[in-house]
């Protein structure tokens, strides 16, 4: 939860540095499966919680969406976090 939104993280095991071709590579790859791949068939597996079963989507094309790595999301939160609409 990052300021009461639920972030979904990937974790990608990569061998040395990536090329910033690579990581846009690798983020537009990652974005085609969260909408089509494993994300469309993750929402409509229900998830229990205390108060009955939630449905969570990891992919939603609002303007607000992105992917990013984990030193991009470290450099928003340290410039006043992020801001949603």
């Amino acid at each position: 939860m990052i300021n009461d939104k639920l972030m979904g993280v990937v974790e990608c095991r990569v061998q040395g540095d990536l090329s910033n071709v690579e990581i846009v590579q690798l983020k537009e790859y990652t974005t085609g499966q969260a909408s089509d791949g494993f994300g469309e068939g993750f929402e409509h597996r229900p998830i229990k919680v205390s108060d009955g079963k939630i449905y969570v989507s990891l992919w939603n094309s609002d303007k607000n969406w992105s992917i990013m790595t984990q030193e991009e999301l470290s450099n928003i939160q340290q410039m006043g976090g992020l801001q949603f609409g």
